[in-house]
């Protein structure tokens, strides 16, 4: 693997994560102060590179496993994997709405807040996504990726900008404005249950800000395993990088988010604030928000696909060859305006961006993300012990695709350990999610 290959891949990863779920990071971190904010956001990043290691190397031991169906497939059969593709289908569909949200909002703003008028230019907007979503690969996306991640790091900058500008200007911040870094004993916002429940609340949002890991077998698989006997042990920088870019973006944003409005109560959508700023601001939402359209047939993509699968929707049921796999042009269409349709229905609908965000990352992401990878690698690892024996790096027997992953005891103990480390946080996130929303009734 060269070392361009190793930052593209890493640049990849690193854009699946760029949703709308990030406009929400300045109010999280303004709800649970920022020490504790960071320290979330610190073991979500452990937890999501766990997650994505985790991935790869089930990857690797079963050649069959490309992806979060036929991950659960293999184990538990045809039923099980198209029960799991719908479930990622609908959870895809609700980060699309996600992002729907936050164009709808700009349309109501900018345009007009009369219901049946913004809803039309949304809905309209809607059908150049469907247009565009068309493509059969997500090669043609590219350029969408790259303009989604450099907008990001644009509404970075700008929220830097006007923290920093915050600070000069009012540099002895009052008690009473000044973002708090840790919660007050004294105060009764951040005390006792209260904070708990803002740490219930902020732990599904900044997980879900993560979620990258649905792509990576295509990542790993074009990337990680051509050119190389050790495609794990070469991949393992990709994700570091990524992961690590996710972690100082995140915390900017998060940080600077907060700075940049001492004085307001931060929208859940931090754009709709931010343009409030000045023109900056303003070129930064529309910015953002025309990242949100054309990043989002590349979340169609594999959204269609899922769905296709737990639809049964192929041309044929016999999936050995490529031409089966295709889906044929009437399918494709259908299917991308059922997903485009339904997420423009859940942002015209007015639900809070907030809750749509966190019910994802509580209800959704975390079992999808964690438990799951989690639970098949302690059954992958199992399973791979009694028919191999320990071996410390990776074996080839002259095919430079079929290289084939083994480990030594220390490194099963340690593998062991990642994935209880995984189903224990996505059982507590869960758990935490839920105490969370019932106690805020």
């Amino acid at each position: 693997m060269t070392t361009t290959s190793r930052i593209s891949a890493a640049t990849t990863v690193f854009a699946c994560t760029i949703s709308g779920g990030l406009l929400t990071l300045p109010k999280v971190f303004a709800n649970t102060t920022l020490g504790i904010s960071l320290i979330i956001v610190v073991l979500s990043a452990l937890t999501t590179f766990a997650s994505l290691l985790a991935l790869v190397i089930l990857s690797e031991i079963n050649p069959n496993v490309t992806g979060y169906g036929s991950l659960i497939g293999e184990r538990f059969g045809v039923k099980a994997k198209r029960t799991l593709d719908g479930t990622i289908g609908l959870f895809l569909t609700g980060v699309i709405g996600a992002s729907f949200i936050v164009v709808h909002g700009f349309v109501e703003d900018q345009i007009s807040d009369s219901f049946w008028i913004s809803a039309l230019v949304t809905i309209s907007i809607a059908a150049v996504v469907v247009l565009l979503s068309m493509p059969k690969k997500m090669g043609a996306l590219s350029l969408a990726a790259t303009f989604s991640m450099v907008s990001f790091i644009f509404l970075v900058v700008t929220l830097m900008y006007y923290g920093i500008l915050e600070l000069s200007s009012s540099p002895n911040l009052s008690n009473s404005t000044a973002p708090k870094w840790w919660p007050d004993k004294n105060s009764t916002n951040l005390s006792g249950n209260k904070l708990w429940t803002q740490i219930g609340t902020a732990v599904p949002v900044i997980l879900y800000a993560f979620g990258c890991q649905i792509q990576v077998f295509d990542i790993y698989e074009s990337v990680g395993k051509k050119g190389t006997k050790n495609g794990v042990v070469h991949f393992i920088p990709v994700l570091i990088a990524a992961v690590s870019l996710m972690v100082v973006l995140f915390s900017a944003t998060g940080i600077f988010g907060v700075y940049s409005f001492p004085d307001s109560d931060i929208s859940g959508d931090v754009l709709q604030t931010l343009a409030k700023k000045g023109l900056l601001g303003k070129i930064a939402r529309g910015v953002l928000v025309l990242a949100c359209v054309l990043a989002a047939p590349l979340i169609i993509h594999p959204t269609r696909t899922c769905l296709a699968s737990f639809m049964q929707v192929f041309h044929s049921t016999n999936m050995d060859s490529e031409h089966d796999k295709e889906m044929s042009n009437f399918a494709r269409i259908v299917l991308t305006i059922i997903v485009v349709g339904s997420s423009t229905t859940l942002a015209i609908s007015g639900i809070n961006f907030l809750v749509v965000v966190g019910a994802l990352g509580a209800f959704i992401a975390s079992p999808l993300f964690f438990v799951i990878p989690g639970l098949m690698l302690l059954d992958g690892m199992k399973r791979y012990s009694k028919n191999n024996s320990s071996m410390v790096s990776l074996l080839n027997d002259g095919d430079m695709n079929t290289s084939q992953l083994s480990f030594n005891r220390n490194g099963s103990f340690a593998t062991n350990i990642m994935a209880v480390w995984l189903v224990v946080v996505g059982v507590l996130t869960f758990v935490l999610s839920v105490w969370s929303f019932v106690s805020t009734k």
